[in-house]
C-alpha cells in the first residue's frame, strides 16, 4: 500500500460495506449499518485515503441485486468494487455481542487481484449496557489502518480518534434509520435519526443525515405538490378551451351564463382577479338587461343557472369538480358581494366596503323578496371596517329619531356607542401594527420583539386587508435570517409564529380556486417547522396529501 501511494501519486480509495449480522441476536441487525457509517465518517477525514459515500455503495448494490445478502466474501467484494471504482473493499460481521464485550471480524479485498489483504478480529469492552461502544470503533478504524500499513499523520490520529456517537444502542437506533432511507421510508428514518439524537445530541453524522434527509423530503413533497397543481392547471386549460371565448349574445341564454361564470373561476385559478372581476361584472349587467327574459324562460331561474353549470361540467367529462366551479353566484348581488370580499382579503379593504355598500342599495334583479343582499353590518364588522358601520349606525339612528319611537332610538344608541367603541379600538390597532412593523423592518427579531408580533397577530383576525401583506413580510423577514436569534433562544415562540401567519393566510384563501396561494401556505409552513418526531411527521404527510387528493388538488 505504501509503495503504490508513492508512487501513483494519489489516495487509495475505500469502501466500506455494511457489517452482516452474525450473532444469531436479531436486535443487532441494524447495529452493522451504524457501524460502517460512523466508520466511513471517521475514514474520510484522512488526506491519506478517499472513502466512497454509502449512499454510492447502496445504489450499486442495487443493480448488482445484493441489497439482501450484501458483499458478504471476497467475489462479492470485488464486483461491487470494480462498479464503484475502488481499489479497496472491506467487509465484515458482527460475530458475538454478549455484553459487556463485542465482537468483529473485517476483512480488506484487494479489488484488482481479489486477495484478502487485511483480515482483523476485533474485541472489545463496550460496558455493561454498551455505553462505551465507541471504543470499539476506535480500535476497529485503527486496525483497518494499522493492516494496511497506512501512516497517518499526527493531526490524521487526532482527528480518527474524535468521539462522535458512544453507545451501542444509539449506533444501533441510526443504522435502523439508514436501512429505512435505503426502503425508501423516509418518514421512518426521520424518527430514527431523532431518537439518535434524544439519545446522544452531539452525534453529529446523526444531525447531518437527518438535515439532508429533511432537504430531500422537503423537495420531494414541493416537488409532488407543484406536479399535482400543474395537473390541475392542464386540466383547466382543456376546460377553459372547450368553453365558448366569444361575448355574450343577444339571446338569453343559461348556457351562455354558465360558460362566462366558468371562464370566471378559470381566471381566478390563474391568480388574474382583475380580469375574472370584469367578465363576472360583464355577466351581472347582462343578467340585468335579460331579466325579464331570463325570468320567463323558468320559475328557477338560479336552479337552471346551477343545471347549466353542472351540465357543461359534465359534458365535458368532469364529472366531480369538488366545488371548485360548481356554485358560481348567478343574481348580480351575489356577484357583487363575492367580488367585495375578493378585494377586502386582497387588501383592498375601502374599495371592497364601497362596492358592497353600493350592491346592497343597488342590488339589481333579485328572484324573490328575501333573495336579496343582507344589511352590510355584520360584513363590515367582520371585515373591520368599523367607521363605515359607525356612519351607517347614525344614519339608523337619524331615521329613528324621525319616526319618534323612543324604544328604538334608545337601542340605536346603545348599538352606536358599541361601535363607536369597536371602532376606537380598530384604529389603535392599526396605529400599533404600523409601528410594529416599522419595527420589525429594523433588524434582528428578538424574542421580546417576537411576542410582540404574536400578540399582534390576534389583532388580524378583524383586519383581513391586512394579511396578505403582513404574510409576506413575515416570509421575507424568515427568507433573510431575521428571526435566527428568536429560533434558537425560543424554538415554541417560533412555532407559534408559524403557525400563526400560516392559519391567518390559509384561512385567507379559503375557496379552491386559490389552490397555489393555498398550497405555497401548506409548503413553507412544512419547510419553517420540520417535523419533531414521526407523529408530527405523519400528520405533515397526510396534510399535504390530502389537500392535492381531494380538497383542494381536484
Amino acid at each position: 500500500m505504501l509503495l503504490w501511494s508513492a508512487t501513483s501519486g494519489a489516495a487509495p480509495t475505500l469502501a466500506v460495506a455494511d457489517l452482516s449480522n452474525h450473532t444469531r441476536d436479531p436486535s443487532m441487525d441494524t447495529l452493522g449499518a451504524g457501524v460502517s457509517s460512523v466508520l466511513v465518517t471517521k475514514l474520510s477525514h484522512l488526506d491519506a485515503l478517499q472513502v466512497v459515500e454509502r449512499s454510492r455503495l447502496e445504489a450499486v448494490l442495487t443493480e448488482q441485486h445484493l441489497q439482501q445478502s450484501g458483499v458478504v466474501d471476497p467475489a462479492s467484494a470485488v464486483a461491487v468494487g470494480k462498479v464503484l471504482g475502488a481499489d479497496y473493499m472491506v467487509f465484515g460481521s458482527l460475530i458475538s455481542a454478549q455484553l459487556p464485550a463485542i465482537a468483529v471480524s473485517v476483512r480488506v479485498v484487494d479489488v484488482q487481484t481479489g486477495q484478502v489483504v487485511v483480515g482483523e478480529d476485533v474485541h472489545g469492552e463496550v460496558g455493561e449496557t454498551g455505553q462505551e461502544f465507541f471504543v470499539l470503533l476506535d480500535e476497529l478504524a485503527f486496525a483497518l489502518l494499522d493492516g494496511l500499513e497506512l501512516r497517518l499523520a499526527a493531526r490524521d490520529r487526532i482527528e480518527l480518534s474524535q468521539v462522535q456517537v458512544r453507545e451501542l444502542q444509539t449506533v444501533s437506533v441510526y443504522g435502523s434509520a439508514l436501512e429505512a432511507m435505503d426502503r425508501g421510508q423516509q418518514r421512518e428514518a426521520e424518527g430514527y435519526l431523532m431518537d439518535a439524537l434524544s439519545r446522544e445530541p452531539g452525534f453529529g453524522l446523526a444531525q447531518e443525515t437527518l438535515d439532508r434527509l429533511r432537504a430531500e423530503v422537503s423537495r420531494r413533497q414541493s416537488d409532488y405538490a407543484h406536479e399535482a397543481v400543474e395537473r390541475a392547471r392542464r386540466a383547466a386549460a382543456q376546460l377553459s378551451a372547450a368553453l365558448s371565448q366569444e361575448a355574450l349574445p343577444e339571446a338569453p341564454s343559461f348556457q351562455a351564463l354558465a360558460d362566462q361564470a366558468l371562464l370566471a373561476r378559470l381566471e381566478l385559478l390563474d391568480g388574474h382577479l382583475a380580469e375574472a372581476m370584469a367578465r363576472e361584472e360583464r355577466r351581472a349587467a347582462w343578467t340585468v338587461a335579460h331579466y325579464e327574459a331570463l325570468h320567463a324562460l323558468s320559475d328557477y331561474p338560479e336552479g337552471a343557472f346551477q343545471a347549466a353549470v353542472r351540465d357543461r361540467l359534465q359534458g365535458l367529462g368532469i364529472q366531480d369538480p369538488r366545488g371548485w366551479f360548481r356554485d358560481p353566484p348567478f343574481w348580480p348581488w351575489e356577484v357583487r358581494a363575492q367580488q367585495a370580499e375578493l378585494l377586502v382579503r386582497t387588501g383592498h379593504l375601502d374599495q371592497g366596503v364601497a362596492l358592497l355598500l353600493d350592491t346592497y342599495q343597488r342590488p339589481g334583479p333579485v328572484s324573490g323578496p328575501r333573495s336579496g343582499p343582507d344589511w352590510p353590518r355584520d360584513t363590515l364588522q367582520r371585515w373591520g371596517a368599523w367607521d363605515t358601520a359607525v356612519v351607517l349606525k347614525e344614519q339608523r339612528l337619524r331615521q329613528a329619531e324621525l319616526t319618534g319611537r323612543e324604544e328604538q332610538i334608545h337601542r340605536v344608541v346603545d348599538q352606536l356607542d358599541a361601535t363607536l367603541s369597536s371602532a376606537a379600538r380598530s384604529r389603535e390597532e392599526l396605529q400599533a401594527w404600523g409601528a410594529l412593523r416599522a419595527k420589525l423592518r429594523e433588524g434582528p427579531i428578538t424574542p421580546a420583539l417576537g411576542r410582540e408580533e404574536q400578540r399582534a397577530l390576534r389583532t388580524l383576525a378583524n383586519h383581513p386587508e391586512l394579511v396578505v401583506a403582513g404574510y409576506q413580510e413575515f416570509q421575507r423577514r424568515a427568507e433573510a435570517g431575521a428571526y435566527r436569534e428568536l429560533r434558537e433562544a425560543d424554538p415554541r415562540l417560533w412555532r407559534d409564529l408559524v403557525e400563526g401567519w400560516s392559519e391567518r393566510a390559509a384561512g385567507l384563501w379559503r375557496e379552491r380556486w386559490f389552490v397555489q396561494q393555498r398550497l405555497a401556505v401548506v409548503l413553507a409552513k412544512q419547510a419553517q417547522l420540520p417535523a419533531g418526531d414521526p407523529e408530527e411527521a405523519a400528520r405533515q404527510r397526510e396534510a399535504l396529501e390530502s389537500f392535492i387528493r381531494g380538497e383542494y388538488g381536484s
